[in-house]
């Protein structure tokens, strides 16, 4: 999900939304990637932008779309998050995100993975095996993705704005 708005991309297979059920666009079989535009309030940017890595929520379950929020609930009182406006804000967005895409996808399970990644995760180049994923990142290194043409590598690249 994206904050900041992206340069246009030569690739049509990559689509630009503007708001969360636009994400339905990855069902399209031409879309090989969605990415939300959006508009986190700051006050929630600067209170992620602060936390403590140690008190974010962090942790890989299988979990019922519905369960997520109290199990991340659970994660976060277990951690030491901030029982504070923002982390709810924070518990309802990972909520939101879970269901809408168990819903999208037609999955009565989730692989949800919490990470407080410091830096990038893998520098690594890969084509994605699975139907769909999605990624979310809140700060820090965000998700850096390239188009690989036909026979060709990935030849270019963007990342993805925290948000």
């Amino acid at each position: 999900m994206i904050h900041h708005s992206l340069p246009q991309v030569p690739a049509a297979p990559v689509r630009m939304v503007d708001r969360l059920d636009g994400l339905s666009v990855i069902r399209d079989p031409d879309c090989a990637a969605a990415f939300w535009q959006r508009a986190p309030c700051p006050s929630f940017l600067d209170w992620l932008d602060t936390l403590d890595p140690e008190q974010f929520p962090t942790g890989c379950m299988v979990l019922h779309p519905k369960a997520v929020r109290q199990v991340v609930l659970q994660i976060c009182d277990s951690v030491g998050t901030p029982d504070c406006g923002e982390g709810a804000a924070l518990l309802d967005d990972v909520a939101v995100l879970a269901e809408y895409f168990a819903d999208l996808m037609s999955a009565p399970w989730l692989r949800v993975r919490l990470d407080a990644a410091t830096t990038a995760a893998s520098r690594r180049v890969r084509v994605d095996p699975s139907g769909a994923r999605l990624f979310c990142t809140y700060r820090g290194p965000a998700t850096q993705w390239r188009v690989a043409h036909e026979n060709v590598g990935p030849r270019w690249g963007y990342t993805v704005p925290p948000a």
